[in-house]
């Protein structure tokens, strides 16, 4: 359960939590990764959970860069695709305008 700012004890008091500076999480988040799994267990349970929450914290942010770069490259395929299908369009557009322009014009009435 989280809190206004993701903090249990926010939520408890019902005030807002102080925000963290991107820095900070990404330095705690560094910290957390450098360390063995019994190295953390050392630490006490708030700081350990402020380590491992900015590990999760950075994780999701580059999975959402991950996403935002999958997404364009197939917006920009996308869009290839379709700009080369409208030349092609275009140009058989073309020739059916140019082979119904030299087609002989047959005199109206005559038989």
């Amino acid at each position: 359960m989280s809190g206004i700012n993701g903090c249990r004890i926010c939520l408890i008091r019902r005030q807002r939590c102080k925000p963290l500076a991107d820095s900070k999480v990404l330095q705690w988040a560094n910290e957390a990764k450098r360390l063995k799994a019994g190295e953390l267990r050392e630490y006490i349970t708030p700081r350990r959970h402020a380590l491992l929450l900015s590990v999760i914290r950075q994780a999701r942010g580059q999975v959402l860069d991950d996403l935002t770069q999958m997404l364009l490259k197939l917006v920009r395929k996308i869009e290839s695709k379709s700009a080369d299908r409208l030349q092609e369009w275009h140009v058989a557009r073309h020739h059916q305008t140019d082979s119904r322009r030299s087609m002989p014009r047959m005199a109206v009435g005559s038989s």
